[in-house]
């Protein structure tokens, strides 16, 4: 499975998810830092990459595809690269499965740590 992380998720998590996913590319180091969503979503229809994104916009392109690029949405908060990349690990085996589906879109919720009520 070869994963395009969005714009909005760190390069660093490349390294650090390389080790699972040992085809992820991040768009900084395919020079699309500034592309838009649309030039993003042509280049990963081309070859055959599937998307991670915290952005939402790219639900909107999955109403018009059949196939490729497919596009897993990280909704969540704010979170620094470390519990991002944890929790695309913790679902490794949800996104192998949607990668091998006829799906193509996947959305992880994650919610916010609940907060520790003090007395």
């Amino acid at each position: 499975m070869r994963l395009l992380l969005d714009q909005n998720l760190s390069w660093r998590l490349v390294r650090l998810l390389s080790h699972e996913f040992p085809e992820v590319l991040h768009v900084s180091g395919l020079g699309l830092s500034q592309s838009t969503d649309l030039q993003i979503w042509q280049l990963a229809t081309a070859q055959q990459l599937t998307i991670i994104s915290k952005d939402s916009d790219f639900l909107n392109f999955t109403t018009q595809t059949n196939g490729f690029p497919k596009f897993i949405w990280l909704k969540m908060p704010s979170a620094n690269t470390e519990s991002m990349a944890r929790v695309i690990l913790e679902h490794r085996t949800h996104i192998s499965e949607f990668s091998q589906s006829n799906e193509v879109r996947l959305i992880i919720p994650v919610r916010p740590p609940e907060e520790v009520a003090t007395v």
